[in-house]
């Protein structure tokens, strides 16, 4: 999950710190200190209904964890995605369970190995 990634990452040696910016309902902004050098990331409420993981629709509407835990999902795409962008070599291969919970046939067509991202 995204933790584990943090704390790949941390080993690593590249990524020495992280700081939580913001979390609202509406944005999450983490900054990360990879080679000494700080980088701001943001993951927007936009950005997640542009992807189509939110509003989530439907009889499973109740249970995504999208509409109850907001904040806590914008978070964890904020770190996953921040890590794969500067430092990939620490976390490539690893998802979120978000992540996992997405991945669809035309997922499995393009090539994600699913096994390996859910070991």
């Amino acid at each position: 999950d995204a933790m584990l990634m943090m704390a790949i990452a941390l080993r690593s040696g590249r990524v020495s710190a992280f700081r939580w910016v913001e979390t609202t309902d509406d944005r999450a902004t983490i900054e990360i200190t990879v080679d000494g050098r700080a980088i701001p990331y943001t993951w927007t409420i936009q950005t997640a209904e542009k992807a189509g993981l939110y509003p989530v629709r439907g009889d499973g509407a109740a249970y995504s964890p999208w509409m109850k835990y907001t904040r806590v999902m914008l978070r964890w795409r904020a770190v996953s995605e921040v890590l794969r962008a500067n430092v990939p070599e620490a976390v490539t291969g690893l998802y979120s369970y978000g992540e996992i919970s997405e991945i669809d046939e035309e997922d499995v067509r393009r090539g994600l190995d699913v096994e390996k991202a859910v070991s």
